[in-house]
């Protein structure tokens, strides 16, 4: 069987539906069937798409799915700093003790890596009273790195 190919836009549309529990046509592009594509064939479109083996295609993701090339957001610090939700990594370098100030837990998820490249000690504050593994606060030595997860309302987890 030959596999019909399909524009990113449309590929990506199938993905989506897929993904959604939604029917996705097997027919011609721009036709609606009802009927269900496999799941493996939607995943071989995708895999295509990243492969970039559609022709004269170029793979556009959502802003909310980035990007195919993304890294983790990072910050250098060399003086107390007061993590936003933007951060993900933040890289620690300085000779003298620092305090990295968490903000509020809320219980959505989010992680922090926070990394030590310097001599200096750095301390990681959670918010108010706010507790890391049940401490108001942790140390990060040297060259150590702790990841942390905001997992409850005023809690944060090392993990």
């Amino acid at each position: 069987m030959t596999r019909q190919r399909y524009s990113s836009k449309e590929s990506w549309n199938r993905i989506v539906r897929l993904f959604e529990g939604k029917p996705l046509p097997t027919d011609v592009p721009g036709t609606v069937t009802g009927e269900v594509l496999s799941e493996d064939a939607a995943l071989s479109d995708f895999a295509e798409l990243l492969a970039g083996s559609l022709p004269n295609e170029t793979l556009v993701l959502p802003v909310a799915f980035g990007t195919a090339a993304s890294y983790a957001t990072f910050v250098i610090q060399t003086a107390t700093y007061t993590a936003t939700f933007n951060d993900e990594l933040i890289v620690c370098n300085r000779a003298t003790p620092m305090t990295i100030n968490l903000p509020a837990a809320t219980g959505t998820g989010k992680k922090f890596s926070i990394g030590n490249v310097n001599t200096g000690q750095v301390t990681v504050d959670g918010n108010a009273s706010e507790t890391i593994n049940g401490e108001t606060t942790q140390l990060v030595d040297q060259w150590a790195c702790m990841d942390i997860v905001d997992y409850a309302l005023g809690k944060w987890i090392i993990i």
